[in-house]
């Protein structure tokens, strides 16, 4: 559970390194949409990690936050080059997909299931 919150601290950390206390640092810009993204992902991600653990929803939320978040980060640190964060992003998507076909398949069969049982 701590490997997001390590690795967005590494992130943080490139970030410092990379803009220091120059005029560019996007932290200290007016908020741009991708802080706002970063934002909400992170506030998601912290929700998340505080919640039932066991349940597909919230696991499913803590992942893919944590992800939003991360992918985030290397866009603001991989801003110059696009092409690398294009390729981050797309493992990124992949490592997504296999990981959570499973949980979506099963959470969408139950609950379509659920709902024609009821009526």
């Amino acid at each position: 559970m701590k490997a997001y919150f390590t690795l967005m601290a590494f992130e943080l950390s490139i970030i410092g390194i990379k803009y220091g206390n120059g005029i560019t640092n996007p932290f200290q810009q007016p908020p741009s949409p991708t802080i706002f993204l970063l934002l909400t992902a992170l506030f998601s991600h912290v929700l998340a990690s505080t919640g039932d653990m066991m349940d597909n929803n919230t696991i499913i939320t803590f992942h893919v936050s944590g992800i939003v978040a991360c992918q985030t980060l290397f866009w603001i640190i991989l801003s110059d080059h696009f092409f690398c964060y294009f390729i981050i992003n797309l493992l990124f998507l992949l490592i997504a997909s296999f990981r959570f076909f499973n949980y979506v398949t099963h959470s969408a069969s139950g609950s379509t299931l659920q709902k024609l049982h009821r009526s």
